[in-house]
């Protein structure tokens, strides 16, 4: 085989160099001070639908614009990256608007429109909402952070192996290209509660961090619960636990 110069960089590039210390991970998403999600990695809410996985979400975003934890949740942004991107790929525009204020109230304000930018991506397919996230992360280097709600709908069929693994790298480079945590809310079965298709399997497989949000009905109020289920990086949290009154939620300590 013949000496190939784009290939021989690209490996001198990635070789491993003795004494070489690389810079700590840039924590930005944690759990009652656990670490649970850092740049360049991607990580996923999981459960079934209904299960409160929206809830937990808004908490995370409006993290990210107030000095101090919501429901145990905290962010942390680089000084010079404080964009969010959401991508919204399951809500209605009625749905979209209620998460969107649910956001404010946790906040108490609203987000600063410089730094939060969220779209409505019902209407679009798979290939759209992955060329949708790179033009936007290409044209706003600020963005560290992507939330894609719900991740299945960035494949064409979750089930199909060679398409989930496809997205699996797709996910690998973006994060890594452009130095962001993306993070997904994947919905599991009704049956088995796992989480749906090859692309499920694969995201636990992948994924820094998958975190369960479940649903206790026989309770008054409901109660609704944030849970790990695995974490790469720093342990575990103990469940965080959500009341439900009429859609007005209290952290149970």
């Amino acid at each position: 085989m013949e000496f190939n110069p784009v290939i021989d960089e690209i490996l001198a590039a990635r070789a491993y160099k003795a004494g070489y210390e690389p810079p700590p991970a840039q924590k930005m998403f944690t759990i009652e001070d656990r670490t649970v999600g850092t740049m360049h990695n991607f990580l996923s809410f999981t459960g079934l639908p209904k299960s409160g996985k929206s809830v937990f979400l808004s908490a995370a975003i409006a993290s990210a614009f107030v000095p101090y934890s919501i429901y145990s949740i905290a962010t942390f942004l680089p000084a010079k990256r404080k964009g969010l991107l959401l991508m919204d790929t399951e809500s209605s525009e009625d749905d979209f608007y209620r998460q969107m204020a649910r956001i404010k109230k946790n906040i108490g304000r609203e987000p600063p429109k410089k730094d939060f930018h969220a779209f409505m991506m019902r209407d679009r397919d798979s290939n759209q909402i992955k060329e949708y996230i790179e033009y936007y992360l290409s044209i706003h280097p600020e963005i560290s952070i992507v939330y894609v709600d719900g991740m299945l709908d960035i494949l064409t069929n979750y089930n199909d192996e060679r398409e989930s693994k496809s997205t699996i790298d797709w996910l690998k480079r973006i994060t890594a290209n452009y130095g962001i945590l993306c993070i997904g809310v994947v919905h599991t079965g009704k049956k088995d509660n796992h989480t749906l298709g090859h692309f499920g399997s694969m995201m636990d497989r992948y994924c820094q961090s998958v975190l369960i949000v479940e649903k206790d009905e026989k309770q008054v109020p409901n109660i609704h619960s944030l849970k790990p289920k695995m974490m790469r990086s720093d342990g575990h949290f103990n469940p965080v636990q959500l009341s439900n009154n009429n859609g007005v939620f209290e952290q149970v300590m």
